[in-house]
């Protein structure tokens, strides 16, 4: 009878949920143990019972999609355009003119200048090692640094000779950066961003002469063609200045060309897509970049089936009512702000689905805050 007791007494304690807690914590604290093991790390430990009631994940694309990698492959300097060869982690390659013609194209002006402005118009820095190189900074303007040097540029040279006067920052806003260089007394205004933005401010083009609609037509289509390719697409230009007002720096530039460059897409990412989609959760796309070049990535990751496309611009005038109504039909968000992410969010809160979010820029992090789990991703993501 007595150990009876001891029994009913031991079950009736155990019916009161003040060991609750404790058999939580230690439940979570295992599966923060196991998160680690496989180099995660878990800042707040109730996220682990939301991360096991996801229903839907969007991911950034760069960095988290793919290698966060660039390698410069295109420039095009007006009805000219070239070849590049090598990976974007060494010094090493070939520039040819698509007939397959090894160039030097610090012989060529219009090529040697574009080389110059990607380079100048930059806020990465360059580190070498025996014919390798590792950059700090974004990887866009790494790969643009990585491009120079493989033609023959000294980089750290070239920075000498161009001291920097004026910045305008690139922002998701205006989607371009202007860096204002002096050399012997003369200033000149090295422009590169997306080739809408930048053929926006440019009224004619370096050496020949007007930038007719006919021109700028003929080079949105061939750089919305590399974009369809995967790749991202910079457009390049030029201008002399005296005044170095901000608003002095809004027009009247010579358009150089353009430079197309590619991150190829993670190993492995395609595998987690469909175990996503095995586990019941559905992924999309959010990212700041062409819609084309998008829809190349989501493609070749099995992201984009049935889905439909969103670009900024739509979603800049859309309310959110309508965007509920079509939220869980759309498999890409392209050319997305901070602020549009953060709409995003929103509406799929609304919804009463568990949210996910990764990303690993600074422009990420509002959305990061605001979805129900948000996943930093670390180097090179």
């Amino acid at each position: 009878l007595l150990h009876l007791f001891t029994i009913a007494v031991s079950l009736a304690v155990a019916a009161i949920p003040e060991g609750l807690p404790i058999t939580t914590t230690i439940t979570l604290a295992l599966g923060v143990k196991k998160m680690a093991e496989k180099k995660a790390i878990v800042r707040k430990l109730p996220s682990i019972e939301t991360l096991g009631s996801v229903s839907k994940i969007f991911s950034d694309k760069t960095g988290t999609l793919t290698e966060n990698m660039m390698a410069v492959r295109r420039f095009s300097v007006v009805d000219e355009e070239y070849t590049v060869s090598g990976p974007g982690s060494s010094i090493t390659g070939e520039f040819k003119s698509v007939e397959g013609e090894e160039i030097n194209p610090l012989e060529n002006e219009r090529f040697s200048l574009a080389l110059k402005i990607g380079s100048l118009c930059n806020d990465a820095s360059l580190k070498e090692e025996n014919g390798s190189v590792s950059f700090v900074g974004d990887p866009t303007e790494g790969a643009l640094l990585v491009a120079a040097r493989k033609a023959g540029y000294d980089i750290e040279n070239l920075n000498e000779k161009y001291v920097e006067v004026k910045k305008i920052p690139f922002s998701s806003k205006r989607k371009m950066m202007v860096s204002v260089r002096e050399r012997e007394d003369k200033k000149t205004a090295f422009c590169k961003g997306a080739p809408s933005k930048v053929l926006d401010i440019s009224s004619s083009t370096y050496s020949s002469g007007d930038l007719s609609k006919e021109l700028k037509e003929s080079i949105l289509e061939r750089s919305e063609e590399l974009a369809g390719k995967g790749m991202r697409v910079l457009a390049l230009a030029k201008k002399e200045v005296d005044d170095v007002s901000e608003g002095n720096l809004e027009d009247e530039f010579e358009f150089v060309g353009f430079v197309a460059m590619i991150d190829p897409a993670r190993e492995g990412v395609m595998e987690s897509v469909k175990r996503c989609e095995r586990a019941g959760i559905s992924v999309s796309m959010i990212t700041g970049d062409n819609e084309n070049t998008a829809r190349a990535i989501a493609r070749e990751v099995g992201i984009l089936d049935d889905g439909k496309v969103l670009t900024g611009d739509e979603l800049e005038g859309m309310g959110e009512e309508k965007l509920e109504e079509m939220i869980s039909e759309i498999s890409i968000f392209a050319r997305t702000t901070p602020e549009q992410k953060l709409k995003i969010l929103r509406v799929m809160k609304k919804k009463n689905d568990i949210t996910a979010m990764t990303g690993d820029g600074v422009n990420d992090v509002p959305a990061l805050k605001m979805a129900d789990i948000g996943i930093a991703m670390g180097e090179r993501g």
